[in-house]
């Protein structure tokens, strides 16, 4: 910061001021209001503006203060950024005076104005500036020295231009340039210079005087020819109404130490002000609020508040599930238990604010009772459950449907003694309190019994016996076992008859989902019975004579036989075919019978006809298929009607005539056989008869 600012700046109280002016420089500030609207946390740019009369020569700086907050303090218009209070600036912007109070500070009238202690240059080897401690005026550095570089002044740039150019002396704190200048007492003036170096060696040290006091630092040229660098400083003048202002050198080397100086200006400074207020609006909006629960729905209950904010004239509730509300203090119905974000914003001068709160609702109550079993014996326990699930303390509660007291208790038993269908009410109640209810269903069955009738205790051997059972309903199984390890399942009734003599224990096994199997046994005594045996079936040829049949077993005294005959002997004699049979009865009322079959086996079964076709089926004509017995001996002719012999076989292993004579089919029609056979052991017996061939 310039130093005059630091010196003469003083930060006034900030209010709503108009433009102020010293110097008389002709700038004004506009575009600048006294009160700037805004929101908190926002940006605000400052649009100010430097305006002129049109007799400022230009703006030294602008500063903004306080610099808190501002983007750039030392622009014109730097950007605020606003906090949550309002903020005062003040602009305060330095202007120079058009009018230059030097006297031919561009030297374009030569070297007249100013005195010095160099003498004017008037020639020598390398031009009028040969000699140190000499000066000119030039449009050109060169045209004074061969040596010098050859560039323009600073003023206008080119050769329509003048500067001051100089070879300077060996010795420091020689005056080159001075002029008396009358300044107005506590005044702020600027002045600076120009200057560049004309040769590149041992540049000068220029050092800036008022009145024999320095100003600033010396200024070091550059050792790069023909470049222009500006001494700048400001200066207040106190008590002074004339001042000296003198250059010097402070570079004493003889080579080199060669430099132009052109554009001496020395302005007084002005200042103008103005400030501006930016008005916060800063809402602080709190949310307060209750939530009563219910069982259907959820009420909330919400009011805005401020905080030692800014009052709003505007509300917008936002309840999270699509409604909402515009006044400060507002009510909301929850239909759905959930989590739900309640947002409050506020509005004011075209700002908005916002605050927000959770609310849950959530008070979820669910049910889910279970029991150990869901189907009892009459006498038994059932052991309930619950896995209720609520968020306040849960009360419970129990009808076992059988009317017996209600109980309270989260997991009670109960004893059923009664056979019958029970509903099971659990109901849970929280602290709101809702409730909820749900019911089980106990199946209790009756207690099992068995019975069973049988239609006798004493059988015979082999005799059936019956048994009709009375059971409780809802067996899972029912098992009959006779005691010969023999069982049968899943009948009530049933018969049984025993292979063997003996005592026998039946016992009726009924077995229940729950209930335990119900066992009842009876005891069975089994009779023998008369053995008999009369062999296998048998044969016997015409005219062989009778054959005996007789039982084969041995039976006591008391045994009585009956055959199919009527004789009542233990045997027979069998004079024809036929099936005999015989029954054995003892005193005790057992019977038993066998039976054979006598066959005649001394004969040949001759069929009829036959079919040769070539179906496969009654092909051949030939008895020995038939016969009863073995065959040792045949004979077999076949003649047509005409009596010719049209076939004949003595084997007793071919397949028989096949209705061809000659290899050659035979008509349909009756042929005649003639048939000698001889069964094993028997006689040859002979046959004549016809056949029918049928195609």
């Amino acid at each position: 910061m310039p130093r005059f600012l630091k010196q003469f700046l003083i930060l006034a109280g900030i209010s709503a001021l108009t433009t102020e002016s010293r110097g008389q420089c002709g700038a004004f500030i506009s575009n600048l209001s006294d009160t700037i609207p805004a929101c908190k946390n926002t940006k605000v740019q400052l649009d100010a503006t430097i305006n002129s009369t049109g007799t400022f020569f230009k703006v030294l700086d602008t500063v903004w203060t306080p610099a808190t907050g501002l983007t750039n303090p030392n622009i014109i218009n730097p950007v605020a950024s606003i906090g949550t209070t309002s903020q005062g600036y003040k602009l305060t912007v330095h202007a120079l005076t058009a009018n230059n109070f030097v006297t031919n500070g561009n030297f374009s009238a030569g070297n007249t104005g100013f005195t010095t202690s160099y003498v004017v240059g008037t020639g020598g080897t390398w031009g009028l500036l040969s000699l140190e401690g000499t000066y000119g005026v030039s449009s050109n550095p060169n045209l004074l020295h061969t040596n010098f570089s050859s560039f323009y002044d600073h003023t206008v740039g080119t050769s329509a231009g003048s500067m001051l150019v100089v070879n300077g002396a060996s010795v420091a704190n020689v005056n080159i340039w001075c002029q008396t200048i009358t300044v107005v007492p506590n005044t702020t003036y600027d002045f600076s210079a120009w200057g560049a170096s004309c040769t590149n060696s041992s540049p000068a040290i220029l050092q800036f005087a008022i009145n024999g006091n320095l100003l600033g630092t010396p200024l070091s040229l550059p050792s790069t020819t023909a470049q222009w660098v500006q001494f700048h400083t400001t200066w207040f003048s106190g008590n002074n109404t004339s001042i000296q202002i003198c250059i010097t050198d402070q570079q004493t080397a003889v080579s080199g130490n060669d430099f132009a100086i052109d554009d001496i200006e020395f302005r007084e400074v002005c200042t103008v002000e103005d400030s501006t207020y930016i008005a916060v609006t800063n809402m602080q909006p709190q949310i307060s609020q209750t939530v009563n629960l219910g069982c259907l729905s959820d009420t909330l209950n919400v009011q805005a508040q401020n905080n030692g904010g800014d009052v709003p004239s505007q509300y917008v509730w936002d309840f999270g599930d699509g409604t909402g509300a515009t006044t400060a203090n507002a009510q909301h119905v929850y239909p759905t238990q959930g989590q739900y974000t309640v947002k409050l914003v506020t509005k004011k001068n075209n700002c908005a604010d916002s605050a927000s709160v959770t609310i849950d609702t959530r008070h979820p109550l669910t049910i889910a009772a279970a029991s150990d079993k869901d189907t009892v014996c009459a006498g038994g326990s059932v052991q309930f459950s619950n896995t209720d699930n609520g968020t306040t303390a849960l009360n419970y509660s129990w009808d076992f449907g059988d009317g017996s007291p209600i109980d309270n208790t989260s997991g009670p038993s109960h004893v059923y003694s009664t056979a019958g269908v029970y509903t099971v009410t659990h109901t849970v109640t929280d602290q709101v309190p809702c409730s909820d209810t749900t019911q089980l269903t106990i199946v209790v069955q009756p207690g099992p019994t068995a019975t069973f009738l049988a239609s006798d205790s004493v059988i015979c051997q082999g005799t059936s016996i019956n048994f009709q059972s009375t059971v409780t309903d809802g067996f899972k199984r029912l098992n009959w076992n006779f005691g010969d390890a023999d069982s049968i399942q899943a009948i009530t009734q049933t018969m049984h008859s025993y292979d063997k003599a003996g005592d026998y224990t039946v016992t009726l096994t009924v077995d229940y989902p729950v209930c335990p199997s119900a066992i009842v046994s009876k005891n069975v005594h089994v009779l023998p019975i008369p053995k008999v045996y009369v062999g296998r079936d048998t044969a016997m040829c015409p005219n062989s004579g009778p054959i005996p049949i007789y039982n084969h077993w041995t039976n006591g005294p008391d045994v009585s036989y009956l055959w199919n005959t009527g004789e009542t002997t233990q045997s027979i004699m069998a004079n024809a075919v036929g099936i005999y049979w015989l029954k054995a009865s003892d005193t005790l009322g057992c019977t038993t019978s066998d039976s054979l079959e006598v066959f005649r086996n001394c004969y040949l079964n001759i069929p009829n006809a036959f079919t040769p076709d070539g179906d496969g089926n009654n092909e051949y004509f030939f008895p020995r298929q038939l016969l009863s017995s073995k065959l040792v001996s045949f004979h077999m002719q076949i003649f047509n009607r005409w009596g010719q012999l049209i076939f004949e076989t003595f084997s007793t292993s071919g397949r028989g005539w096949d209705g061809k004579f000659n290899d050659k089919p035979q008509p349909s029609g009756v042929y005649v056989y003639m048939i000698e056979a001889q069964i094993e052991g028997a006689p040859v017996e002979k046959y004549q008869g016809n056949v029918t061939l049928l195609r």
